[in-house]
Formats: C-alpha cells, sequence, structure tokens
C-alpha cells in the first residue's frame, strides 16, 4: 500500500512538472509587452556595448527590432527566435538572445517530440548520420530535402539565422557540435511528427514518415554513429571534469586536451601537465584547443607556464571596456574616449602585459584549433602565435584574433527571455585591430591519427 501511494505521488509530481513546463514554454507575450521587451533590448546594447555598429548597419539593426512587432500575442519561442535574429545582426559572437535554462530543460525535456535522426549542416546540407534507436531507418549519408514540407535550404537559413557565431562555418560547427534534432525544436519550433523527403547515398530520392520522440529517449538510445578522435592511439593518463591528458610514446609528447577555460579550478590539472612535461623523456607538448569555447582570461598564466619561457609575454595590445559596465571596474583606465557617446576605456596596464619572467618549459609546443575555438580560446591562440610562443595546427578558429568579449545578461522584463551583451573590445597582441579569424601556421583537417611528425 504504501509503494502505491509513492507512485501515485510520483505521478502527480511528474504530471505538476509536465504541466508548468507546458506553461514555460507555450506562455504568450502580448505586443505591448514585446515592445517594451524590444526596447529594453536597444536600451542596454546602446548602454554597455563598446561599439555595436562596429561590424553592423545601424539603421537596418534598429529596423529588424522595430520588425518585430505583433498584433497578437506571440510565444516566448517565437519570440525569442526573432530578438535572436535580430541581434545576429552585430555580429560580434557574445550578444544573444537566449531562453533560460528552467524552460529549455523542463518544457523541452517532458514535452518535445523531436526528429529521431543524428544531424549535422555542412556547407548548406542537412546529412544523415546515423538513425536514433529503432525509430528511423534513413541510411547514413542521406540528405535531408525536405520537413513537413518545408525545404533543407530555408530550415539551414533559420538555424544560421538563430545561432550566435562569427562566421557561417563558425555557426555550422557550433550548430554540429549539440543536437540538430534538438536545434529544430528551439530554433524552427519543430516537434511532433515529421514527414521527411530525402536523397538516400545511391541518389534515389525517398519519404519517409517519422514520429517523434522524447529527448528521453532520443539521448539514451544508442548511435551507430562513431566519432574517432585524433587521439584514439595514445595513452590516456588522467581525466576530469577539466579536461583530459594523453601520452604518445612514439612522440615522447604530452597533449592536453582542454575543453574550456572554467575556472581556476583548472588549475590542478594544469600544474599535473606541467609536471609531466617537465619530464626529459618528454620532447613535445600539444595543448588541444579544438571545441574550447573559451571562458576566463584569468587561467592564462597558468597555461603559459606550459610553453617556452619569455620575459614579456602581451596577452593584448589593448582592451576597450564600456565604462558602464560592471567589467570596467576590474581594470585600470590609461585614457577614456568617446565613441557613439558611449565613455569607452582604454586599457594597456599590467592585467594586459606580463612583465615579469613566466617560468615556462623548453620543449617545442603545438596548438591545436579549429572552427570551434572561440572567445577566450581563440585570443590564446593569438598570444601563443604573436609573441611566437609555438605552432598553431588546424584550421581557422571560429572567434576572431581581435574581437569583442566579456557579457553581462539580463532578463527581459516582460518575456523573461535572457540577454546578453558584449561589454569589451580586445585588440590582438601583434595590434592588428581586423576582426578575422586566426590562421593556423600548419592546416590540418584531423582526420589522420595524431602524429608530431606530421607538424614539424
Amino acid at each position: 500500500m504504501k509503494k502505491y501511494f509513492c507512485f501515485i505521488g510520483l505521478l502527480a509530481c511528474c504530471i505538476v512538472i509536465v504541466g508548468l513546463s507546458s506553461c514555460a514554454l507555450s506562455k504568450k507575450v502580448a505586443p505591448q509587452e514585446v515592445k517594451e521587451d524590444v526596447a529594453f533590448v536597444k536600451k542596454q546594447i546602446g548602454l554597455l556595448h563598446p561599439n555595436p555598429y562596429f561590424l553592423a548597419d545601424s539603421a537596418a539593426f534598429i529596423k529588424r527590432l522595430d520588425c518585430i512587432a505583433p498584433h497578437t500575442k506571440i510565444a516566448r519561442l517565437n519570440l525569442c527566435g526573432q530578438l535572436q535574429n535580430a541581434v545576429a545582426m552585430l555580429n560580434d559572437g557574445h550578444t544573444a538572445v537566449n531562453l533560460d535554462n528552467n524552460t529549455r530543460f523542463r518544457a523541452f525535456f517532458w514535452r518535445s517530440k523531436i526528429l529521431p535522426l543524428k544531424l549535422e549542416v555542412k556547407d548548406g546540407r542537412l546529412l544523415v548520420l546515423s538513425n536514433v534507436g529503432k525509430y528511423s531507418h534513413i541510411a547514413s549519408g542521406s540528405e535531408i530535402l525536405e520537413i513537413n514540407g518545408v525545404d533543407a535550404d530555408s530550415i539551414y537559413r533559420k538555424l544560421l539565422e538563430r545561432t550566435s557565431g562569427n562566421s557561417i562555418k563558425h555557426k555550422e560547427h557550433i550548430i554540429n557540435s549539440g543536437s540538430l534534432s534538438l536545434d529544430l525544436l528551439i530554433k524552427t519550433g519543430y516537434s511532433g511528427n515529421y514527414n521527411v523527403k530525402y536523397k538516400a547515398p545511391n541518389g534515389e530520392c525517398r519519404e519517409v514518415f517519422l514520429k517523434g520522440i522524447s529527448q528521453p529517449k532520443y539521448f539514451g538510445s544508442k548511435s551507430t554513429y562513431s566519432n574517432r578522435d585524433i587521439f584514439d592511439s595514445c595513452s590516456m593518463v588522467e581525466r576530469s571534469d577539466f579536461g583530459s591528458i594523453f601520452y604518445s610514446k612514439k612522440d615522447s609528447a604530452v597533449i592536453f586536451k582542454y575543453p574550456k577555460f572554467d575556472s581556476l579550478n583548472d588549475t590542478s590539472l594544469i600544474n599535473r601537465v606541467y609536471q609531466l612535461i617537465k619530464s626529459d623523456s618528454v620532447k613535445y607538448f600539444v595543448l588541444d584547443l579544438r571545441d574550447n569555447t573559451g571562458g576566463t582570461t584569468n587561467l592564462y598564466p597558468y597555461l603559459l607556464k606550459l610553453f617556452p619561457p619569455k620575459n614579456k609575454v602581451c596577452y593584448f595590445d589593448r582592451v576597450e571596456v564600456n565604462l558602464a559596465s560592471v567589467a570596467s571596474a576590474e581594470m585600470k583606465m590609461e585614457k577614456v574616449e568617446t565613441i557613439r557617446g558611449n565613455k569607452i576605456g582604454i586599457c594597456r596596464d599590467s592585467l594586459l602585459l606580463s612583465t615579469s619572467n613566466i617560468c615556462g618549459i623548453s620543449k617545442k609546443a603545438f596548438v591545436l584549433c579549429n572552427a570551434g575555438t572561440f572567445s577566450t580560446a581563440s585570443a590564446f591562440c593569438a598570444i601563443v602565435q604573436d609573441n611566437k610562443l609555438g605552432v598553431l595546427v588546424g584550421e581557422d578558429t571560429g572567434g576572431r584574433g581581435s574581437d569583442f568579449g566579456n557579457f553581462q545578461a539580463f532578463l527581459l522584463p516582460n518575456s523573461k527571455l535572457i540577454l546578453q551583451v558584449s561589454t569589451s573590445r580586445f585588440i590582438r597582441p601583434n595590434g592588428n585591430a581586423t576582426f578575422y579569424p586566426i590562421k593556423p601556421d600548419i592546416y590540418s583537417n584531423f582526420k589522420e591519427a595524431f602524429s608530431v611528425k606530421a607538424y614539424n
């Protein structure tokens, strides 16, 4: 009897959660409330961004925001997509509008019916990587042509419009690093059942009806797709939430796969790498920043210990910080300029320039990068390249050598969507202020197993 009541109670809790989630997802915002939220977005970007129209046309941006003026109530999901579409025009990589995590988790996790396919976007096409469990039977390598009457090109363009990134390749990489089937729900509203037209690997065009599945089923199902890594042949030394350490005996190399500049908690693992590199048997050090999304610059001096010693290492040529932002309180300003009516502090102080000897290690260093290397990670690549600390290997970075960064987050007053606004502009150590991705010294597509010889 006790077990029966426990079961009933658990079932009731699940119903309440689903009900609350449904409200969060389907909640609609009135036209006047949308107008107020749009005005809030304009105000905060104008107040805090160091130079919002450096890469965008101001008139076109304001016009796009003003077009978000529904005559009837609009769903939060739809409003989020329209606002993100607008702020993505700033092309600064950090200013964005997103759903709050509670809504994303509860509403989408419990109520969604997503497409049972592992997909990727590549050169403007939607490709099938694999099926999910027993829920679909489309051959890997097939190209999606249409979903529920909407052509794949329109779906692809909407995904790009609603994804923050510095370039098409970077946006594609961001989409592929998550779950594209889930993005179809979050960014385009697809949920339920799916009528899919596709072209099979043999060139034959086919059509199939697929039932959408819940996220627990989607992420709990086995996939036939296996993403091999270039370090599969290397020995695993240590793995933690902060990264992984490998050792290649044939190359006498220590490899540190570092996914995010997270916090000072990372330093214990970095120190472990340092101790390993000091060994006389180690000739090379490899820092893998592929798919590293950035984080805190406070970890720079700890990572620089892993590179050849220098008397002076320049982090940035300068940083421009909006004085209205919280970031400005942490930096000492050399001078103040006025840009578009905002007071911008220019920093070239000890926070940005290391003038003391850095206790490094005289081993040849390599840094791996790709289109997923972004923000703090891409800036670190610029530090390595401009200070001649090591060799960059891989693809153009997703982040740019000189770029915007830092951000403040706000809840929009009515829709409760999250707005984040970039507050700083960073110029790479060599002083090149053009906003271009960092180009590696040696290009590699990372399709072959790791070998230092290939990089020398």
